[in-house]
């Protein structure tokens, strides 16, 4: 279970301009003037240190990924509109080296079942798990089977994640990440732009295992901080020998 850790920041105390005669506010804001001066670098220190741990993690995600041969995990996706829950979804999720992906969804379209190969322009519906003779083909760009985001197949994979950390470390600028690291896991925040077409800034917040070096929490806000998505990855499985025909119509 992730900590339940505040990593809001607190507001600053109200102004105390009213509290003082005029020649002791001006002394008092000359001091935090040059208060304010002596704290630029450490900050600026801290932002660039926090960058570089997000950037290091990157690697090590990437390098513990490239030794995996299959994976399996359950996936939660819980969307927001207004900042209030609207939709939510549960499947299992499958991967193979070569670019195979398997996605049997467990609410909605109970037995439902989705089969994909990274780069191909389509991919295989089994609308019913009990009958396997009855597959449907439809576009990646095909509407009705992106998310409530907008998310398209080809963007589930962490590939794609990994690409939007190293992207967005390179052309967005991080400010003042925080950083929290525990025994297990490690939670950050990170700012983007939106991983689906890349043209709105926003915050997310990321945990990953320390046990996997996969993603564990993904939170997405929008600009103002209101929640977008949140998905939720658990009973991640390393390598259990899954066969090309399971990923096969």
């Amino acid at each position: 279970m992730m900590p339940n850790v505040n990593l809001r920041k607190k507001h600053p105390p109200d102004p105390v301009g009213g509290l003082f005669p005029g020649p002791y506010l001006i002394i008092i804001l000359s001091a935090l003037i040059i208060l304010l001066g002596l704290t630029t670098f450490p900050v600026t220190l801290w932002a660039e240190v926090s960058s570089n741990r997000v950037l290091s993690l990157a690697r090590q995600m990437r390098s513990f990924f490239q030794t995996i041969d299959n994976y399996s995990c359950d996936v939660e996706n819980i969307y927001f509109f207004g900042g209030f829950e609207e939709k939510r979804y549960h499947l299992k999720y499958y991967f193979k080296r070569k670019d195979l992906y398997r996605m049997d969804f467990v609410h909605p379209f109970e037995g439902m079942t989705i089969f994909y190969r990274g780069g191909d322009h389509d991919f295989s519906v089994r609308p019913i798990q009990a009958v396997s003779a009855f597959t449907l083909r439809f576009s990646i760009t095909n509407p009705l089977f992106k998310s409530p985001s907008g998310q398209r197949l080809d963007q589930t994979s962490i590939e794609h994640f990994l690409d939007f950390l190293f992207k967005n470390l390179r052309a967005v600028k991080q400010g003042n990440p925080e950083w929290r690291e525990y025994d297990d896991q490690i939670t950050f925040w990170f700012w983007g732009m939106d991983y689906i077409e890349g043209r709105l800034p926003e915050k997310y917040l990321i945990t990953i295992s320390k046990k996997f070096w996969l993603p564990l929490r993904f939170e997405r806000y929008d600009i103002n901080g209101i929640t977008q998505e949140i998905t939720l990855f658990s009973d991640y499985r390393i390598n259990e020998f899954l066969k090309e025909d399971f990923f096969t119509p």
